[in-house]
């Protein structure tokens, strides 16, 4: 497979459910983070946001099974969304689509 990606992270909220023509769409923020030492031994935390969409029956899962917290490993492939604002503007959002995902925890967040 030439577009793959693996993340773990937790979810920053529950998933967005969105009906479609084709069934369900779940929107989530995966959260990943990564711990390094600086040159002078200062430990640093840095933390990346990831846009996470599903279709489906995987949809269907991440809507019953994972709320704002869960710890989530999401296989999938990195795909850019192009679209046009109201007001003309071009953009663009990177997603990752979720081939498959496990719940690595149910932990929720407050």
């Amino acid at each position: 497979m030439n577009n793959h990606v693996s993340l773990i992270g937790n979810a920053g909220s529950n998933a967005e459910i969105r009906t479609v023509k084709t069934g369900k769409m779940a929107l989530l923020n995966l959260a990943t983070n990564e711990v390094y030492k600086t040159k002078a031994g200062e430990r640093l935390e840095q933390t990346t946001w990831h846009r996470i969409v599903a279709w489906g029956t995987q949809a269907e899962a991440i809507e019953k099974l994972v709320k704002k917290g869960s710890m989530l490993a999401i296989d999938g492939k990195i795909v850019i969304n192009k679209y046009e604002t109201n007001g003309g503007e071009k953009r663009s959002e990177v997603q990752i689509r979720v081939n498959r995902f496990n719940i690595l925890s149910k932990k929720q967040v407050a």
